[in-house]
């Protein structure tokens, strides 16, 4: 399945994966929400750059825009990550997110997921 249309059956299931995943990081309602079919390793490479080596696994990779905000750690001690950009790596066997990185506007990688494969848009 990998570098390949996403499957039509699958978007419900993406769009519950993303949306849960969006709603743990304080956003409700993501939007600009795109998704493409490919490995983990060429995704990872899309988003940091050639030098990363990563497995061969059939992924989703879901990019979305919002305001994302999670508190990691307990109490005062806990470090605050927030951005406006998310892209998740969703195991396409399972569904699991994989990985994920959020960034400012600043820090958003220049990115063209059409490189990778059909580009499908996905409506919360």
């Amino acid at each position: 399945m990998a570098s390949s249309e996403l499957p039509t059956e699958d978007l419900p299931q993406i769009l519950r994966v993303v949306k849960n995943w969006c709603g743990e990081w304080g956003e409700e309602a993501p939007h600009h929400v795109i998704a493409v079919s490919t490995t983990h390793c060429k995704a990872m490479q899309k988003i940091y750059g050639p030098q990363v080596s990563a497995d061969d696994i059939a992924i989703y990779l879901v990019v979305a825009r919002g305001y994302f905000s999670y508190l990691a750690g307990v109490g005062s001690e806990g470090t605050v990550r927030s951005g406006t950009w998310a892209a998740l790596f969703i195991e396409q066997e399972t569904l699991a997110v994989r990985g994920f990185t959020v960034r400012f506007p600043g820090e958003i990688p220049k990115v063209n997921l059409a490189d990778l494969g059909p580009v499908r848009v996905l409506r919360p």
